[in-house]
């Protein structure tokens, strides 16, 4: 049975998780909450929980070590779920409702998870394209990049001033409230040369550096790579973490990061959407 625990702080600290498990969750719950709540948290055991699922409708991020997923999977499969309201609630039955049938979708999980969703019972859909993997990508400890830094950058903490120019570099958010969500929660990052935008990036919900654009005339200048190593001694110097995700055939993002150091999850990670079986 999994049971609904309302201390989310509490349960970070019991499961031990080190600081890139947590950034995943914080980001997760960025991406996945409803009227600014965390999503709700599930474990396996109240008392001394050593796996926990975390569910913002019916996207979940689920954080166990390999030889307890089968359990954890099953109990969702049977809707052994203990929590308020109860299980599937609201904003589950609302996701549902969209899709037309009952679904699960694992976010920032590797490919295991999904794997052994099917293993238990869950349904896959063969004809459902699957999603890019990616990988996450990170640095931690002290700003250490300015060496990388060959041209003027600022980070504006708060504001919408590059609200045009991001939207150039995404083909997704056709109306554009992401990307305002995005630069007021801030931190947002340019690259100017006299005074001209030459680069510009954002940082999603859940604090993941991302958006960066180079329009075609100002690239094989250096320009991006000044901006990111800007960009991750920023977040290095205010979180201690810099993290991004760098899509599997997006070789000029993982030969960018592999240049600055930075470490990587050595499973991809992804979202996959697995069905319940019919009856």
């Amino acid at each position: 049975m999994l049971t609904q625990v309302h201390d989310v702080t509490l349960l970070l600290d019991q499961l031990k998780l080190d600081l890139v498990a947590r950034t995943l969750i914080k980001n997760f719950a960025a991406w996945n909450a409803r009227d600014d709540q965390w999503p709700i948290a599930l474990v396996d055991d109240p008392e001394k929980p050593r796996a926990a699922v975390f569910h913002g409708g019916a996207n979940v991020h689920v954080i166990a070590a390999a030889e307890l997923l089968p359990a954890i999977l099953n109990d969702l499969l049977h809707h052994r779920v203990e929590q308020q309201p109860p299980w599937p609630d609201d904003a589950v039955r609302a996701d549902w409702e969209k899709k037309g049938k009952p679904y699960l979708d694992f976010g920032l999980v590797n490919r295991e998870v999904w794997r052994c969703a099917v293993r238990v019972g869950f349904a896959d859909d063969p004809e459902e394209e699957k999603d890019d993997l990616a990988y996450f990508y990170y640095l931690t400890g002290e700003p250490r990049l300015a060496g990388w830094i060959k041209h003027p950058c600022r980070a504006i903490e708060r504001g919408q001033e590059l609200y045009e120019l991001v939207r150039q570099g995404i083909d997704y958010d056709e109306d554009g409230k992401y990307t305002r969500k995005c630069l007021t929660q801030g931190p947002s990052f340019v690259c100017e040369v006299d005074g001209e935008p030459v680069c510009w990036s954002a940082t999603h919900t859940g604090d993941m550096m991302g958006m960066i654009y180079t329009p075609q005339k100002y690239r094989r200048k250096g320009y991006a790579r000044s901006l990111a190593a800007f960009q991750i001694d920023y977040m290095l110097g205010r979180d201690g973490i810099a993290c991004a995700l760098a899509l599997d055939w997006n070789e000029a993002s993982k030969r960018l990061l592999d240049s600055f150091g930075a470490e990587k999850l050595e499973q991809p990670i992804g979202w996959h959407i697995v069905y319940w079986p019919d009856e």
